[in-house]
């Protein structure tokens, strides 16, 4: 899939704008993906009361870039500005342990 969509998953609506070069990546990489924009979306939808989500992926030379924006209440980030305190495999913490 590329291009721009809304889609409504597990009732988050979010406007999803892929990379036409994403659609040559493996289907390992796009199970990875879909995992992390799922978590990502899921902490939006617990976490940010936001009505708008957009979601960007892109590709560029190797490396992919996936930007979440909304329009929620957002958070501190001193309190998580040592992240190494938490227990690794808890939601956004494990996606870099992938």
């Amino acid at each position: 899939m590329a291009g721009t969509e809304i889609i409504a998953a597990r009732g988050i609506n979010f406007r999803l704008d892929i990379d036409d070069q994403l659609a040559q990546i493996s289907q390992e990489l796009k199970i990875l993906l879909f995992q992390i924009v799922r978590e990502l979306l899921n902490n939006v939808a617990k976490h940010a009361q936001a009505k708008k989500r957009l979601v960007f992926i892109r590709k560029t030379g190797d490396n992919i870039l996936i930007d979440v924006q909304d329009d929620g209440i957002g958070f501190d980030v001193s309190m998580i500005a040592d992240y190494r305190k938490f227990p690794i495999g808890y939601g956004l913490f494990s996606i870099g342990n992938v």
